[in-house]
């Protein structure tokens, strides 16, 4: 909560630059040193793992960790943390260092602590992550949850936020430059005349994207305020005045936003895909906008949301005008506040009240801002969460779901040309040198604006600052100069970059299967390079010899559901329930003896969900599956126990959001049980719609049962929270506490990663019993309906015998 407060605070602290620059820099730096402040005191109490797990109960949270593995959100970890993580990685050197030394200088003391470290090392490195010997382990599981990423996108992203803060820095300062100018033309004139052309002007400010509604809330009390003053007989009742135009034009402002940009916008494919319009998140905002009235969710997004964004949105989303109207009612709480602040800013030289009064409301206006967004993040991720039923009956946006395949492919061709181990060296240097260039000049306009130029306010003279020779000169020398060169070469340097790299993706073929496997592993499994036998330390021969044996071709499976298709009655099914499959052909699987583990890694965001199939030669089947998602994060695991492996394959949907992932399974069996196992990326099942409409609720520590007629060959089951961790236990019984699978399963969001998997279900007696195993206030939703039909099972009597009862035994 402290951390989205900050990020929203910076927010709000660039619209009120206008008049109080000084303590809109202020406040930038003290959210950025709040949002470090904050991670690392609480990931130093209770361990970055168990922050981690803890933001699972927080709709906020829940509404930054889903966007966490994407590039941009990378881009901005990078661009705010990396003057920290250098000092953090000369650190850990120092301390690996003086580890090593200790070995050498004092064996007999360092023994017991060397004997815990060096396991930690073997247990990193049995997960490929301890790649740098000069750095500690856990400095070696930092650095491997950013090896992999795909770094010419994240290092461009990184410029472009750079750009981003030039923009908005230097656009802000230019448009009050320009308020300053027409604030000195328009109190010469009639006050008549003034509020109509500032109206005018006003509208036109609202008009313009990068220009925030706060600006033109602060320059309605900067020129209303002194020009009506005489009329209204006085200041403050002419200062009231501007604020009610400026409420009244917000009005007429949010009309032309959504009726004539965001409906005209909203008929353009790119930006309906642009704005993520079939996603769940987009979904809930248009869930709480449509609400009638003044609902709390619909009245912080309409207040607390950037202005011209959240206007065009309403018109893409098509939601009723009046209702956006009702809705913004409320935002004088924040127009009036805002004006007062601006048009006190007047008065400071009358005295010390008026600068005290203006700081206030100033100050006021900028937690008013901060309050309204932060609610509003809170109540998108509370519908996310708790409404998903209802979100999931919006249609999808059929065009724009071809539109992001076309793009999913275009950005894993983009990666795939822009890779730096194949990148020319004068693409390299454009790329490494512009992002640097506007990473450093950004982080000095950031932090110490007033060494690059001088600080502007709205109610300042442009005469003063705007020239050459002025003693404060608004561009300073040397900073100001080297500044907006490095400006100027990084986003030359970043153009050159970007033709260069479409320039490629052009000439790359878009079947080029190749380069698309090994870059995301899409439909393909990159296994890994090591594994684990006895406990034993692995080496490269081995691991060379475990990828090919990890080839499809070298071990044929078990054959799956062999059972085929009897003779019998022909019966029509509905729903999600279907015959019984008939026999399918051997599939190539890994095999995976017992006491080994054996991963299977994807590192593109694209693979969503994977399939693991389990299975045996008819032996007993004991199996761990994990989901690793990064070096210290198991978002999903499970304990899986078969009596017969043949009879009854493991098959079982795992989500994978938010790439890279990998999957690991541990035989955990004899060595003389091997298993096969194959996870599937590229074919995954899915839950009939049968399954989904038959979802029932089971309380923490309770249990349902869900008994099955002998003709049901196989069933599935979906589990899933409304965003809480869930634990359950997954038993299949034939005949009285005689257990013939068993799933003991854990995910830390039941909402995000639900679990569905498909239990074989041959012979009569057939129960799934499903137990909650979390405390009573973690509820979960279950559905258990038939899968498959076996036709060949009958309802009558089985006769069988010739057996005499009584009488002569014939001998």
């Amino acid at each position: 909560m402290v951390i989205c407060i900050a990020v929203v605070g910076a927010w709000s602290a660039a619209a009120i630059a206008g008049v109080g620059m000084r303590l809109a820099h202020t406040i930038e730096t003290l959210c950025f040193v709040l949002i470090v402040a904050v991670l690392l005191i609480i990931g130093n109490t209770i361990g970055f793992g168990a922050l981690a797990n803890s933001m699972n109960d927080s709709p906020m949270m829940s509404l930054v960790r889903s966007a966490a593995s994407s590039n941009l959100a990378r881009a901005l970890t990078l661009y705010f943390l990396l003057p920290f993580a250098i000092c953090y990685l000369a650190l850990s050197s120092l301390n690996q260092l003086v580890r090593q030394a200790t070995y050498v200088v004092c064996p007999c003391v360092a023994t017991k602590r060397r004997k815990l470290l060096d396991e930690q090392e073997r247990t990193l490195t049995h997960k490929g992550v301890m790649r740098v010997k000069w750095l500690t382990p856990i400095a070696n599981s930092h650095v491997a949850m950013v090896v992999d990423w795909e770094w010419a996108p994240v290092l461009l992203l990184v410029g472009y936020i750079g750009l981003t803060i030039w923009a908005l820095q230097l656009g802000t300062t230019l448009t009050y430059m320009g308020l300053a100018v027409l604030i000195e033309w328009l109190i010469t004139l009639h006050w008549v005349l003034v509020t109509f052309l500032f109206f005018i002007i006003g509208i036109i400010m609202f008009l313009v994207p990068v220009i925030p509604g706060l600006a033109v809330y602060l320059s309605a009390g900067v020129i209303l305020g002194p020009t009506c003053a005489d009329t209204f007989g006085g200041f403050i009742p002419a200062s009231i005045y501007g604020a009610f135009m400026a409420w009244i034009m917000k009005f007429f402002a949010h009309i032309l936003q959504q009726k004539w940009l965001g409906e005209s916008l909203g008929s353009r494919l790119w930006v309906r895909q642009a704005v993520g319009i079939n996603a769940p998140l987009m979904k809930a905002v248009r869930y709480l906008l449509e609400q009638p009235g003044l609902s709390l969710g619909k009245v912080m997004i309409l207040c607390g949301g950037p202005d011209w964004p959240t206007s065009v949105l309403c018109g893409i989303l098509r939601v009723p005008l009046f209702q956006m109207l009702l809705g913004l009612v409320p935002i004088c709480t924040l127009t009036f506040p805002t004006t007062l602040a601006g048009a006190f800013q007047l008065k400071i030289d009358d005295g010390a009240a008026w600068a005290s009064a203006a700081t206030v409301f100033l100050i006021v206006s900028t937690l008013l801002q901060l309050v309204f967004g932060c609610v509003a993040l809170y109540q998108i991720e509370k519908v996310r969460r708790e409404k998903a039923d209802e979100l999931a009956k919006y249609p999808d946006d059929v065009e724009v779901l071809k539109l992001d395949k076309a793009a999913a492919a275009a950005s894993v061709r983009y990666a795939a040309v822009t890779r730096l181990a194949i990148m020319p060296r004068l693409a390299k240097f454009w790329l490494f040198s512009s992002v640097g260039t506007l990473a450093i000049s950004s982080y000095f306009l950031f932090f110490v604006p007033s060494y690059l130029f001088e600080p502007f306010a709205m109610t300042d003279i442009i005469s003063a600052v705007f020239c050459w020779t002025c003693e404060a000169a608004i561009i300073k020398m040397p900073l100001g100069w080297i500044g907006l060169v490095a400006l100027i070469y990084g986003s030359f340097a970043l153009w050159l970059f970007e033709k260069w790299a479409n320039k490629q993706v052009k000439n790359q073929p878009a079947d080029d299967v190749k380069a698309h496997d090994e870059l995301t592993g899409a439909g393909h499994v990159a296994r890994s390079m090591g594994d684990e036998s006895n406990g034993f330390d692995v080496t490269d021969e081995e691991s060379k010899e475990w990828v090919e044996l990890a080839q499809p071709s070298d071990v044929d499976a078990p054959m799956m559901q062999l059972t085929s298709t009897r003779g019998g009655t022909k019966t029509s099914y509905t729903g999600g329930v279907v015959p019984t499959r008939t026999p399918v052909a051997t599939d190539s699987a890994i095999l995976v003896q017992g006491g080994s583990l054996r991963t299977w890694s994807y590192r593109s965001p694209s693979v969503e969900q994977v399939q693991v199939v389990l299975s045996t030669e008819g032996r007993p089947l004991d199996a761990d599956i994990e989901l690793w998602h990064g070096p210290d994060n198991t978002p999903c695991k499970m304990r899986v126990y078969v009596e017969n492996g043949q009879l009854r394959p493991f098959s079982a949907v795992i989500e994978t959001p938010r790439g890279p992932n990998t999957v690991a399974i541990r035989n955990i069996g004899q060595i003389e049980f091997p298993i096969a196992a194959n996870v599937i990326a590229d074919q995954v099942d899915s839950p009939s719609p049968d399954c989904l409409a038959a979802s029932t609720t089971i309380q923490g520590g309770a249990l349902r049962t869900y008994p099955f007629d002998p003709t049901v060959d196989s069933v599935q089951v979906l589990l899933k929270t409304d965003g809480r961790p869930l634990n359950a236990r997954i038993e299949l019984l034939q005949g009285p506490n005689n257990n013939k699978q068993v799933i003991e399963l854990y995910t830390e969001d039941g909402l995000d990663r639900p679990f569905f998997c498909v239990l074989e279900t041959p012979g009569s007696g057939n129960v799934v019993r499903i137990v909650n195993t979390a405390p009573i206030e973690f509820p979960m939703t279950a559905a258990v309906v038939p899968h498959s039909i076996n036709e060949a099972m009958s309802s009558g009597a089985v006769l069988g015998g010739d057996v005499v009862i009584g009488g002569d035994v014939g001998f």
